[in-house]
């Protein structure tokens, strides 16, 4: 058996959360808010839109509770600032039928990277069965089921049928 992590990539508010001790170094009123960022996009921030974050944090004006960042690549994020701690929060609203957080070719052309690695890799055992349990992790904590039929699909082209897939979805989150 095989195990392998499908990890979402490094989002907005991985980059907000990877900035801001330098910034509550620096701009001490910053220690005593809790910012709240909403937006709809969990895909790998640029280099530009990291910059963009960062020049943000620094001018972030902390008399003001709410606030626009506008990203390169038509990026949209509301902060919002209250009292607090000096932490990061992400929220937003889900709707039945919401999916569109992780882009499925993206993530699908992850999977085939990730999937064509467990393969190889499987191919030296000498066993009854081979199995690949990928564990899929998105910001938003969801995938529609067609997503995983395409996963496992490609799991059985790769393998040309011999690897049995496995799906776990957030598995790590879970046990958190």
């Amino acid at each position: 058996m095989e195990f392998k992590n499908i990890r979402a990539p490094r989002t907005i508010l991985d980059t907000f959360i990877d900035l801001l001790p330098a910034q509550l170094q620096s701009n001490p009123a910053l220690r005593k808010k809790g910012i709240v960022l909403t937006y709809y996009w969990d895909n790998t921030v640029t280099d530009e839109q990291r910059e963009e974050i960062d020049t943000f944090l620094t001018t972030l004006d902390t008399s003001s509770s709410n606030q626009d960042l506008y990203l390169p690549g038509g990026v949209h994020v509301r902060v919002g600032l209250l009292d607090g701690n000096g932490s990061i929060t992400m929220t937003r609203g889900v709707r039945q039928g919401d999916w569109a957080f992780v882009e499925e070719d993206k993530l699908m052309n992850k999977v085939e990277v990730v999937v064509d690695k467990a393969v190889g890799q499987l191919r030296h055992f000498d066993c009854e069965e081979r199995v690949l349990a990928l564990n899929v992790m998105t910001a938003d904590m969801m995938m529609p089921e067609s997503w995983a039929d395409a996963i496992r699909e490609i799991v059985q082209e790769k393998s040309s049928g011999d690897v049995r897939c496995e799906i776990l979805f957030a598995y790590d989150n879970v046990l958190r």
